[in-house]
């Protein structure tokens, strides 16, 4: 019996990497694994270009030795709008303590767009940076004490230290127990504190009126002192006559107690971290301002949470500060534990407010002790154990931690305020690296444990968290080890759509080890790969990504570097240097660089640059040695059972279709040779074998090269066939 012919056309390729399907169910418009091709959305495939040093690059120092620079923290930022000009569009890249800027909008960043280097006072360099830029100014955390702003002036940068700054809402323990009604006979340190800090710490005037310690005027009265629950402002009246003035009545204060209530706190402005040594300083602060109160503190724990906030994000014209340490030094009962913790600062008006995380009015006051809307304050999510990541999403700030997600937003439909706001835990999905964490316009990426997730808004507004390697990539992203989950970092490319991961097997970066990319596509959906080769000694390291302005890659001509003992050389024959041309064959627009380290000057610090992938040679790092390395690709179509797995089938035919990549000549040892010629090697597994040892797969057979004649005079002569 002859068997039917049937055509199978497989002409839409577009779904990346699956690696969920069996092979009796794989889906014909994707592969098994790929490796360096770029999907197109018609469904081809193109090679991707060799990665290679920007057109016209300079080398940058990092400021850092050999030794240094596997530990060293990097992180990369785009500050836009600097000095409330939003014509400024600068990057920036940190390696340790040294912040290098670039002007984003030059066609060579590294060779015409450096500003200058900032130093940001930490003496831990391995510490990583996070940004947010507000009215201007870039703010920093990078988990020390302290947070800094750095501010432009047109010219030049400046750096300001500054230390967060919260009201006293939690005070401090009572020795003599929790009963709020007993008045002590004896005045402790913690009680005295407690005391001044709900609005005891001003001086009031007595019957004669003398302004004197309203503590002191209580005790005349009643022989004790002040109860926990007793504020001062309840037995303050006018005193009648030719000029009436406000003093204490101290017997009003038996009216009311037996209330029971704790009275408001937050008299004092203290340090968020050291809180104890700043309680200590702002009561004798307070008392070396009112000179007549009577009695001083003298003694309190230190109560330090060890770690500052390692986390910063601009939201609704604030700055939200979280990712502190969950240590405490010398704790307390009431020691707040701050690695749930967010606080924000108070609505932005100069650079002063950036760290005023507290209300303006005074808590204790019969006057002003409102919360207004402009104020800052401190948020604690319940249930976060690790904040790893806040990002503002449209009309709220999400906040992943590494047990779950969380949404902040205004309590109704007015924006956040510190008198209207709402938090609700969006997901259980925690996160496992904050850099991973990718915003691309309305919708958020990351990196957890068991997945790559997706935080998007469902058709009713509400916030969505699902996995999008469950049906597609889990496999492969299980065989990325921990440790490279936890190093990766992403980027969204807005003109390419697709959405970008660095990591690496071996985070020794000194080791020349290879770098691989998963890339995103977020209108196919579809997910691929990219492995950037190493040369064979002092190979330059990808360490991150930056942003940048649009541009569009072009041919090129590049001077030949060789490192060389301590010093990077160019290469001159004959007194000129020697240069490669280079180019794409794409016209897309991109707008993405990688962070490319190499080389070590004389001073023993390795060099930077920035790179695209731009070589049409395909050669990665040719600008670096004029060799370059081949950036091998490959890709592995699944199984075709054409409907039928029972039945066995020959394939006679293949069919391969190939766009033209010959686009001119080229003289080449005094020959005219077609210009960017290409080839590709096919071989067909069958019976789903997946070794060679299985005497099923076949020869590899060239099945692409254009062989049409084409008629040339010189090398400016079009490739015409």
């Amino acid at each position: 019996m002859v068997k039917p012919v049937i055509k199978a056309e497989l002409s839409t390729f577009t779904r990346g990497i699956i690696t969920e399907a069996s092979v009796l169910n794989f889906p014909p418009e994707a592969s098994l694994d790929e490796e360096n091709f770029k999907i197109n959305k018609d469904g081809s495939r193109d090679r991707r270009l060799g990665l290679d040093f920007e057109a016209n690059h300079a080398r940058i120092s990092t400021d850092a030795t050999i030794d240094e620079f596997p530990t060293l923290g990097t992180s990369t930022f785009r500050w836009t709008g600097a000095n409330q000009d939003p014509l400024n569009e600068f990057v920036v890249v940190q390696f340790g303590s040294k912040l290098k800027v670039f002007d984003a909008t030059k066609a060579s960043i590294s060779g015409e767009g450096f500003l200058g280097t900032v130093s940001i006072p930490v003496i831990d360099k391995t510490k990583v940076f996070t940004y947010a830029a507000v009215d201007g100014i870039l703010v920093i955390a990078s988990g020390v004490e302290e947070v800094f702003s750095v501010s432009y002036n047109g010219s030049s940068f400046s750096v300001t230290t500054n230390r967060l700054l919260v009201r006293d809402l939690w005070g401090v323990p009572e020795t003599g127990g929790n009963d709020l009604n007993k008045r002590p006979t004896s005045l402790t340190q913690d009680h005295l504190y407690n005391l001044r800090n709900q609005g005891w710490g001003i001086p009031r005037k007595n019957s004669a009126g003398t302004l004197t310690d309203p503590i002191s005027i209580f005790n005349a009265e009643y022989g004790v002192f002040p109860a926990p629950s007793e504020a001062v402002v309840s037995a303050l009246q006018f005193q009648a006559g030719t000029t009436p003035f406000e003093r204490i009545y101290p017997s009003m204060y038996n009216e009311v107690l037996g209330l029971n209530a704790p009275p408001a706190k937050g008299y004092f402005i203290i340090d968020a971290l050291r809180r104890g040594t700043s309680r200590l300083s702002a009561a004798q602060a307070n008392k070396t301002k009112f000179p007549s109160l009577v009695h001083a503190s003298v003694g309190l724990n230190s109560d330090t949470t060890t770690q500052g906030c390692s986390l910063v994000a601009e939201y609704s014209g604030r700055v939200f500060y979280a990712g502190f340490g969950g240590n405490i030094a010398d704790p307390i009962s009431t020691s707040p534990a701050l690695s749930s913790y967010i606080l924000f600062s108070q609505l932005v008006k100069s650079q002063e407010d950036i760290v005023k995380c507290y209300q303006e009015g005074d808590p204790t006051s019969r006057e002003n002790s409102d919360v207004i809307d402009t104020d800052g304050g401190f948020i604690r999510i319940s249930g976060a154990k690790k904040i790893l990541g806040m990002v503002a999403l449209t009309d709220r700030l999400v906040i992943l931690a590494d047990n779950g997600v969380w949404a902040l937003r205004g309590g109704s439909d007015f924006g956040f305020s510190a008198t209207n706001y709402s938090v609700s835990r969006v997901s259980t999905f925690g996160c496992i690296n904050s850099r991973s964490i990718v915003i691309e316009n309305d919708k958020i990426y990351y990196w957890g444990d068991s997945g790559i997730f997706l935080i998007f808004k469902d058709q009713f507004g509400d916030l969505k968290v699902e996995s999008i390697t469950e049906q597609t990539i889990q496999k492969l992203y299980n065989s990325i080890p921990t440790t490279s989950k936890e190093n990766s970092r992403g980027i969204y490319d807005p003109f390419e759509k697709s959405v970008r991961w660095l990591y690496s097997f071996d985070q020794n970066r000194t080791n020349n080890n290879q770098a691989f990319e998963l890339i995103l596509d977020v209108v196919l959906g579809a997910f691929t790969k990219n492995r950037f080769y190493a040369t064979a000694s002092e190979s330059p390291d990808i360490v991150g990504y930056i942003p940048t302005s649009a541009f569009l890659t072009g041919d090129t001509e590049d001077t030949v570097i060789v490192p060389g003992e301590g010093v990077t050389l160019t290469v001159v024959v004959n007194g000129e240097p020697v240069v490669v041309e280079g180019g794409s064959r794409s016209s897309g627009v991109r707008s993405i660089k990688y962070v490319c380290a190499y080389g070590s000057d004389e001073f023993g610090n390795i060099g930077f640059t920035f790179g695209t992938l731009r070589n049409e040679k395909f050669k990665d790092w040719f600008t670096f040695n004029g060799v370059g390395v081949d950036a091998k690709a490959y890709l592995l179509t699944g199984a075709a059972t054409a409907g039928d797995s029972s039945v066995a089938k020959q394939s006679p035919y293949l069919v391969t279709h190939f766009l033209r990549t010959e686009s001119g000549v080229e003289n080449v040892g005094g020959e005219l040779v077609p210009r960017n010629q290409s080839g590709c090697q096919v071989r067909v597994q069958w019976d789903f074998t997946n070794t060679i040892n299985s005497n099923k797969w076949g020869p590899l057979f060239q099945a692409y090269r254009y062989r049409q004649p084409f008629f040339i005079d010189n090398a400016s002569s079009t490739f015409d066939s």
